[in-house]
């Protein structure tokens, strides 16, 4: 019983961890001062469920026979 509540405890304080360090990152992001992001949703293009093995350069040349690709990059889950 006593590992129980302990279990729930520690999921809670991992769940308001989570959630203020969200919190604090929400605080500092700023999409106006990052150079990296394109000023037009339009034009940006997510892709997932890739292969670990998939670089960003396979990935440009994949997709520039569709147009022009002005940046590449691939998200990690840390």
């Amino acid at each position: 019983m006593f590992a129980a509540q302990k279990k729930a405890r520690i999921q809670k304080l991992r769940v308001e961890k989570g959630a203020a360090k969200a919190a604090e990152e929400l605080e500092k992001y700023d999409p106006h001062k990052d150079p990296n992001i394109s000023r037009d949703p339009y034009k940006t293009l997510f892709v997932s469920k890739l292969s670990y093995e998939t670089t960003e350069s396979r990935i440009k040349r994949e997709f520039e026979s569709y147009g022009a690709i002005k940046r590449v990059g691939i998200l990690n889950n840390p």
